[in-house]
């Protein structure tokens, strides 16, 4: 997300935290469109939602025409979306990591097993 997507998002989630969770898809659209009034704005919005929706899961939809925080928005709507991109980047370090470990584990106790089936063949 570019910087005007992000404040776009931590807008959106201040909506939803002010209106109780819960606001109509179109009029958080047009409080969006009175605060970022610029041409290429309009595509940010919805590609913002879009992301919130599909990509984050911070927002859901209400039946058609309706927005909702889910639990991980109402917690993510306090902190702000560049914080919870800089957690979910740690969260994919701590996982690449762990698999690194993992297999340089095992690797290490493939090497030993054959160093011993060898040390084991000579010996015996």
């Amino acid at each position: 997300m570019t910087e005007k997507q992000i404040k776009i998002a931590d807008r959106l989630l201040g909506i939803l935290v002010e209106h109780d969770g819960r606001v109509n898809k179109d009029s958080a659209r047009s409080l969006l469109l009175k605060e970022f009034a610029e041409r290429m704005d309009k595509i940010d919005i919805n590609f913002v939602l879009d992301t919130l929706i599909d990509d984050y899961k911070l927002v859901s939809l209400l039946g058609e025409g309706w927005l909702r925080l889910t639990p991980e928005g109402e917690k993510m709507a306090r902190r702000g979306m560049k914080n919870y991109q800089q957690k979910l980047s740690i969260k994919e370090w701590w996982k690449e990591s762990k698999t690194a470990a993992i297999l340089i584990s095992f690797v290490s106790t493939l090497i030993g097993s054959v160093i011993t089936v060898l040390i084991t063949a000579l010996l015996g």
